[in-house]
């Protein structure tokens, strides 16, 4: 094969914000964890609160009840520290998954630095070979610009199972250390420039730190379970109504976030191999390498265990180039962030629900405020998605309608993370289906507006003409 090309390829944007996205539903599992553990050890004293709101012949069902019949500061006496406690426990379950996420991907760059450097001075790799894959790596360095503290420093992996694939690792805010193993030297180049360029596609999109957040939040949220279910292993008595409803959701909200930690790290990979290949025209290397050349360019049948496969099939990559499947801009995520922002506006309801009544400048109603803080950051985290990645379809913008208005309509309708019942139970009890029969198309015509923005803001051409801006109907910069 020829020198690769070195013509300027642009990357595809960064995915740190899904990693993001991954980390948060870690922090509500977290919450959910923090809940169950408040519930089975009956931390908030819960039959007292009982007891004193039957003494004062109090709604038993909890503060909303109290609120509508006008008695909910006799309720709030009655249940001083009852929701103050439920609250710390949440946050410390949320806090401490977070944290260890952070000190798990500190501590795992460490120790593989300190097992790379025990492997290599035990096994040092062939002198000529490494110096073979140096020259390579430092070449696309040079050519994609790399430098100063964001130039990768490259390690050549002796033979062994410990590092029988590249790889790159660093510690949160240090630099990249790319890992090629030593057999790379011995094949063919043009698959050796594929695995480097690979790898130099996650230190160009600088997030290195953030895939092994992703990577270890589904570790850490076993051990999270585990502890939330160990009552239910150790007194099975003790298992309350309360704590299944709240097991249960802290159980969901982990299944959803291994399915999006999978999917965010397999949609990295494919970026990484889109990057490469275009970078270097190396798509006859991908074939080669993707199952030591024996791929068929088509994908292996799908099954539900793929829901959790973090890394993408080898048979499936070669087909992954010719094909979308950026699907950020689609369904699921639509409904996900749509879910999270009303999952948000419960947990900020309930709290102004136990806070003093303070009025607020220009008489703005506490919870009026919150629905429009929701909607704000709803709209934030939407629309800006919606915009990068424009429907290409009419079918593919109805989808993300649809996933934002189910999400939004979930969200209201279920428990948020950390409580055994929607806030607006209360006021939807006995006519649920008929509030979401009125709910739903409400919030698909709102949903609809907001997919409409970015089908307004139309594409830049190199050289806009006359033409193109009348059709437009508006200055070049504005339909940018």
């Amino acid at each position: 094969m020829g020198q690769p090309s070195s013509a300027a390829t642009g990357a595809e944007p960064g995915l740190r914000w899904l990693h993001l996205l991954v980390l948060l539903a870690l922090v509500a599992v977290g919450v959910g964890v923090g809940d169950v553990v408040f519930v089975v050890h009956n931390l908030g004293h819960w039959g007292e609160v009982q007891a004193c709101a039957a003494l004062h012949d109090l709604p038993p069902d909890g503060g909303q009840v109290a609120r509508l019949v006008g008695r909910s500061a006799e309720y709030d006496r009655c249940a001083a520290g009852f929701e103050a406690t439920r609250q710390a426990a949440q946050l410390t379950g949320g806090t401490a998954m977070l944290v260890l996420a952070g000190l798990v991907v500190f501590l795992d760059g460490l120790s593989v630095r300190l097992g790379l450097s025990r492997r290599g001075r035990r096994r040092p790799p062939d002198g000529d070979a490494a110096a073979r894959i140096r020259q390579r790596f430092e070449f696309w360095c040079d050519e994609l610009g790399l430098r100063g503290r964001g130039r990768p420093r490259v390690v050549v992996a002796p033979v062994g199972a410990a590092d029988a694939q590249a790889y790159t690792t660093a510690v949160p805010y240090g630099r990249a250390v790319v890992v090629v193993p030593v057999a790379h030297a011995y094949g063919r180049r043009d698959v050796l420039d594929l695995v480097v360029l690979h790898e130099l596609a996650h230190v160009r999109a600088r997030e290195v730190s953030w895939a092994a957040a992703t990577w270890w939040a589904g570790w850490l949220v076993v051990p999270a379970l585990l502890s939330a279910m160990a009552p239910v292993l150790v007194a099975p008595a003790a298992v309350t109504g309360s704590y299944a409803v709240s097991l249960s959701i802290a159980a969901g909200a982990a299944t959803a976030m291994l399915i999006l930690r999978a999917a965010v790290l397999r949609r990295r990979e494919h970026a990484a191999d889109r990057f490469a290949v275009a970078r270097g025209d190396l798509r006859d290397a991908l074939v080669a390498a993707a199952d030591d050349g024996e791929a068929t360019g088509s994908p292996a049948r799908w099954r539900p265990g793929r829901l959790f496969v973090t890394h993408p099939d080898p048979s499936g990559r070669v087909a992954a180039l010719g094909h979308d499947d950026r699907w950020e801009g689609g369904f699921a995520v639509a409904a996900v962030i749509g879910l999270a922002a009303m999952s948000a506006l419960q947990s900020t309801r309930r709290v102004l629900l136990h806070t003093p009544d303070t009025p607020l400048p220009l008489g703005v109603d506490k919870e009026d405020l919150a629905v429009a803080v929701a909607a704000l950051v709803w709209a934030a985290a939407t629309i800006p998605i919606w915009i990068r990645h424009p429907a290409p379809t009419r079918r593919r913008w109805w989808a993300r309608v649809l996933g934002a208005a189910v999400g939004l309509a979930a969200g209201c309708a279920l428990p948020s993370v950390g409580t055994t019942a929607s806030i607006y139970a209360t006021f939807t009890a006995g006519f649920g289906p008929a509030a979401l029969a009125w709910l739903v198309p409400a919030l698909v015509g709102v949903a609809a507006l907001a997919a409409g923005w970015p089908r307004r803001r139309r594409p830049c051409p190199a050289a806009p003409d006359a033409s193109w801006r009348r059709s437009c109907r508006c200055s070049a910069r504005r339909c940018c």
